[in-house]
């Protein structure tokens, strides 16, 4: 049995720790032990369930990647519980302490990463810092896999393993009328974003878009799922653009499930983007997308087919968009199945689980 360690130093439940979550479900515990590690008070703690072992670690800081003390904590722990593999998300501490236990190290990439010239001298400490630290690195899309190329990975290390939904899990609606009666809807159409309130996820690109159009005709609400560090000027700008009946901020979720249910129409402006998992969360439940043609969002939102493509940054486009997929309803459906499809054939955590246990037995010996 191969004794696996996930580090994750996220205290919310974004991409990498709905990753870590699904992944070590849908591990056999016949052949994996599995332990998570997270910093105490993590969020992700309430969604890691049994037989996968959780460590509310002291030492791992929320969204810091590396300190001394969670490098001597993460190695005493890695020690005491023989850990074969440590597999890190953006875990300095968890790469170095691996490296120190004689563990091997597998390295997943949720994020776009910075690229220097070949050659020059942060190129050069980068890949001798990915040598040393990283046996396997697994990339979660084409896009993120050339990054990691261009920064100086070598190629027989770099894992093409594209994120994967439990099909099943997203294949029921949950009830949404509770969300109905809390927001007083009738029959608006929904759009939803679920994204990190960031300047990177392109938010106030889709406020400018939402308002330019004549709304008294467009009946449509904006339901902004997440939190970060920009809420506070998203909420001055809605005011200022007139949509503060329009426009809903949730704050973080749990359970995105129930806003994608009650979506007509799942919305991502990423500037830059590794693939985006709520993409595949909202073709899952059959529901369409208007997204960026940005980072590794194209290998899954095929414009015209599952969704509509936009430039980033374009207002415009996000607003045409939208009225397409407003005043057609039977092409948003026809779309919304034709992602479903896409996630069953190419993005299933099925076969996530299935090519990630082959690296893991690859790397540890074990077959």
């Amino acid at each position: 049995m191969i004794r696996l360690l996930h580090v994750i130093s996220d205290s919310n439940i974004g991409g990498a720790g709905i990753y870590v979550q699904s992944l070590t479900r849908a591990l056999d515990p016949d052949q994996f032990k599995v332990f998570v590690t997270c910093p105490p008070g993590s969020r992700l703690a309430g969604l890691i369930e049994k037989p996968v072992q959780l460590a509310e670690l002291p030492g791992l800081v929320a969204e810091q990647s590396f300190s001394l003390q969670a490098v001597f904590s993460l190695l005493r722990f890695i020690k005491e519980n023989d850990i074969d593999i440590v597999h890190t998300h953006a875990s300095l501490s968890g790469r170095l302490a691996a490296r120190m236990a004689g563990a091997k190290i597998v390295y997943t990439r949720h994020t776009p990463v910075a690229v220097y010239p070949e050659n020059s001298l942060q190129w050069r400490i980068q890949r001798r810092v990915n040598l040393w630290l990283c046996d396997q690195a697994v990339a979660v899309s084409g896009f993120i896999a050339r990054q990691l190329d261009e920064q100086g990975f070598p190629r027989e290390r770099i894992n093409l393993i594209y994120n994967g939904v439990d099909t099943e899990r997203y294949a029921v609606s949950p009830d949404t009328s509770m969300l109905r009666e809390k927001y007083g809807l009738k029959q608006e159409f929904i759009a939803v974003v679920v994204a990190r309130l960031e300047e990177v996820k392109g938010h106030k690109h889709l406020l400018t878009a939402l308002s330019s159009l004549d709304l008294s005709e467009f009946n449509i609400k904006l339901f902004m799922v997440g939190d970060g560090s920009q809420k506070e000027s998203l909420q001055i700008l809605v005011k200022e653009l007139g949509l503060e009946n329009v426009v809903y901020f949730t704050g973080s979720v749990t359970d995105v499930r129930p806003f994608l249910a009650l979506a007509d129409v799942l919305v991502l402006p990423s500037l830059e983007e590794a693939l985006g998992l709520v993409l595949l969360e909202a073709m899952a439940m059959a529901r369409p997308c208007i997204a960026s043609r940005a980072g590794g969002i194209p290998e899954v939102v095929r414009d015209g087919e599952n969704g509509i493509l936009v430039k980033a940054r374009d207002s415009d486009g996000l607003a045409s968009a939208l009225v397409t997929l407003y005043q057609n309803r039977e092409l948003a459906a026809t779309m919304g199945q034709a992602g479903r499809q896409t996630v069953k054939d190419n993005f299933s955590l099925h076969l996530m689980a299935e090519q990630m246990s082959k690296l893991y037995k690859d790397l540890s010996g074990h077959k």
